[in-house]
């Protein structure tokens, strides 16, 4: 918490920084199994990045992966599903085909089908 704190009294409101710590604090909620902040926070991260990253950046798409692993949590397979493919539509665009977060991707879709 700290940190977002710290980030969003320093830096501009649509900083790539900014979206890394709201996605590790959805990673702290994620973890302690509150997916509504934990869903708050990947959002707030997801705006930021599509206003301040190119739309096929690798970053992108793992926030997109953060939101489905936790719809994935919450039994709601549908929007898991869309949200990985969410993410693996940008992977593809900025990855090597082969790439190690492309397998997880399709591993994270099987799981959601």
């Amino acid at each position: 918490q700290k940190a977002v704190e710290i980030d969003e009294k320093t830096l501009p409101a649509n900083h790539p920084c900014v979206a890394t710590s709201y996605n590790n604090m959805g990673a702290a909620y994620e973890s302690a199994g509150d997916y509504t902040s934990a869903l708050t926070y990947y959002q707030k991260a997801v705006d930021i990045q599509e206003k301040s990253l190119p739309s096929n950046h690798p970053s992108i798409a793992t926030s997109y992966s953060n939101m489905g692993s936790v719809h994935y949590r919450m039994k709601d397979y549908s929007k898991a599903l869309m949200y990985h493919q969410m993410a693996l539509d940008r992977q593809e665009q900025s990855l090597p085909e082969n790439h190690p977060s492309i397998a997880i991707t399709y591993n994270n879709i099987g799981l959601a089908k």
